[in-house]
Protein backbone atom coordinates (compact mmCIF):
# COMPACT_ATOMS: atom_id res chain seq x y z
CA UNK A 1 0.00 0.00 0.00
CA UNK A 2 1.66 3.41 -1.03
CA UNK A 3 1.26 6.81 -0.15
CA UNK A 4 2.71 9.09 -2.41
CA UNK A 5 4.17 12.39 -0.21
CA UNK A 6 5.33 15.53 -2.35
CA UNK A 7 5.75 19.03 -2.12
CA UNK A 8 1.98 20.91 -2.67
CA UNK A 9 0.34 17.93 -1.01
CA UNK A 10 -1.87 19.41 2.03
CA UNK A 11 -1.27 17.40 5.20
CA UNK A 12 -5.54 16.57 4.61
CA UNK A 13 -4.79 14.63 1.50
CA UNK A 14 -2.10 12.53 2.83
CA UNK A 15 -4.20 11.95 5.57
CA UNK A 16 -7.07 10.86 3.53
CA UNK A 17 -5.17 8.29 1.72
CA UNK A 18 -3.39 6.84 5.33
CA UNK A 19 -7.23 6.29 5.93
CA UNK A 20 -8.24 4.72 2.78
CA UNK A 21 -5.94 2.20 4.07
CA UNK A 22 -6.70 1.96 7.47
CA UNK A 23 -10.42 3.48 8.04
CA UNK A 24 -10.27 3.00 11.58
CA UNK A 25 -7.42 4.95 12.07
CA UNK A 26 -6.08 8.74 11.28
CA UNK A 27 -2.58 10.65 11.15
CA UNK A 28 -2.67 13.89 12.45
CA UNK A 29 0.90 16.10 12.12
CA UNK A 30 2.52 18.05 14.52
CA UNK A 31 4.81 20.52 14.69
CA UNK A 32 7.19 18.96 17.57
CA UNK A 33 7.76 15.31 18.27
CA UNK A 34 6.45 13.54 21.38
CA UNK A 35 7.95 11.64 23.73
CA UNK A 36 7.32 7.92 24.39
CA UNK A 37 3.97 7.38 26.00
CA UNK A 38 3.43 10.87 25.41
CA UNK A 39 0.42 12.84 24.51
CA UNK A 40 1.13 15.43 21.53
CA UNK A 41 0.08 18.67 22.42
CA UNK A 42 -3.09 19.88 20.89
CA UNK A 43 -1.18 23.49 20.89
CA UNK A 44 1.50 21.95 18.25
CA UNK A 45 -1.20 20.84 15.97
CA UNK A 46 -0.87 21.51 12.61
CA UNK A 47 -3.84 22.17 10.67
CA UNK A 48 -5.21 20.07 7.55
CA UNK A 49 -5.29 22.26 4.97
CA UNK A 50 -1.33 23.49 5.18
CA UNK A 51 0.70 22.33 2.28
CA UNK A 52 4.31 20.54 2.30
CA UNK A 53 5.94 22.95 0.22
CA UNK A 54 8.03 24.36 3.24
CA UNK A 55 8.89 21.37 4.88
CA UNK A 56 9.82 19.09 2.09
CA UNK A 57 12.81 21.41 0.34
CA UNK A 58 14.80 19.08 -2.08
CA UNK A 59 11.93 16.25 -1.90
CA UNK A 60 10.04 16.30 -5.60
CA UNK A 61 7.79 12.91 -4.52
CA UNK A 62 9.00 9.45 -2.45
CA UNK A 63 6.34 7.11 -2.11
CA UNK A 64 6.31 5.39 1.64
CA UNK A 65 4.77 2.27 1.49
CA UNK A 66 2.51 0.77 4.43
CA UNK A 67 2.20 -2.57 5.80
CA UNK A 68 -0.42 -3.52 8.40
CA UNK A 69 2.44 -5.68 10.57
CA UNK A 70 4.12 -1.85 10.55
CA UNK A 71 3.91 -0.66 14.16
CA UNK A 72 2.68 3.00 14.92
CA UNK A 73 6.34 3.73 16.36
CA UNK A 74 7.89 2.53 13.16
CA UNK A 75 5.79 4.89 11.40
CA UNK A 76 5.98 7.93 13.17
CA UNK A 77 9.82 7.11 12.53
CA UNK A 78 9.80 6.77 9.27
CA UNK A 79 7.75 10.11 9.11
CA UNK A 80 10.28 12.14 10.46
CA UNK A 81 13.31 10.69 9.02
CA UNK A 82 12.08 10.81 5.69
CA UNK A 83 9.90 13.64 5.62
CA UNK A 84 11.43 15.41 8.30
CA UNK A 85 7.28 14.94 9.73
CA UNK A 86 6.12 14.57 13.16
CA UNK A 87 2.84 12.64 13.17
CA UNK A 88 0.55 10.58 15.68
CA UNK A 89 -1.92 7.79 14.53
CA UNK A 90 -5.65 7.93 16.59
CA UNK A 91 -7.39 5.26 16.55
CA UNK A 92 -11.23 5.56 16.55
CA UNK A 93 -13.29 4.69 20.01
CA UNK A 94 -17.02 5.31 19.72
CA UNK A 95 -17.50 8.69 18.92
CA UNK A 96 -14.20 9.57 20.13
CA UNK A 97 -10.43 9.58 18.11
CA UNK A 98 -8.15 8.69 20.76
CA UNK A 99 -4.12 8.65 20.71
CA UNK A 100 -2.69 5.64 20.88
CA UNK A 101 0.92 6.79 22.10
CA UNK A 102 0.28 3.99 24.98
CA UNK A 103 0.12 1.28 22.05
CA UNK A 104 2.51 2.26 20.01
CA UNK A 105 4.05 -0.73 19.84
CA UNK A 106 1.15 -2.22 18.50
CA UNK A 107 0.80 -2.99 14.60
CA UNK A 108 -1.29 -0.87 11.93
CA UNK A 109 -3.59 -3.98 11.72
CA UNK A 110 -4.04 -4.55 15.19
CA UNK A 111 -4.74 -0.87 16.01
CA UNK A 112 -7.29 -0.69 13.09
CA UNK A 113 -8.86 -4.41 14.45
CA UNK A 114 -9.45 -2.87 17.70
CA UNK A 115 -11.43 0.44 16.44
CA UNK A 116 -13.26 -1.90 14.35
CA UNK A 117 -14.46 -4.38 17.09
CA UNK A 118 -15.18 -1.36 19.31
CA UNK A 119 -17.26 0.13 16.76
CA UNK A 120 -19.26 -3.55 15.43
CA UNK A 121 -20.06 -3.43 19.45
CA UNK A 122 -18.26 -6.99 19.35
CA UNK A 123 -16.92 -5.27 23.54
CA UNK A 124 -20.20 -3.38 24.46
CA UNK A 125 -21.90 -4.24 27.46
CA UNK A 126 -25.24 -6.00 27.09
CA UNK A 127 -28.08 -5.78 29.08
CA UNK A 128 -29.44 -9.47 30.54
CA UNK A 129 -32.53 -10.66 28.38
CA UNK A 130 -33.95 -11.01 32.07
CA UNK A 131 -33.60 -6.70 32.70
CA UNK A 132 -30.90 -4.88 35.05
CA UNK A 133 -31.50 -2.78 37.65
CA UNK A 134 -29.16 -0.35 39.12
CA UNK A 135 -30.99 -0.58 42.03
CA UNK A 136 -30.22 -4.13 43.28
CA UNK A 137 -27.07 -5.35 44.40
CA UNK A 138 -25.39 -7.93 43.01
Amino acid sequence: MEIVIKPGKSMLQIQEDFSKIFPFLKIEFFESPHGPKEISPRSKLISSEKRLKEGLKGINAKSLFLFGDTTVKELEARFKTDFGLYVQVFRKSGNLWIETSLTDNWTLDRQNQEAFDLGSGKYRFEIPESGYDPDVDS
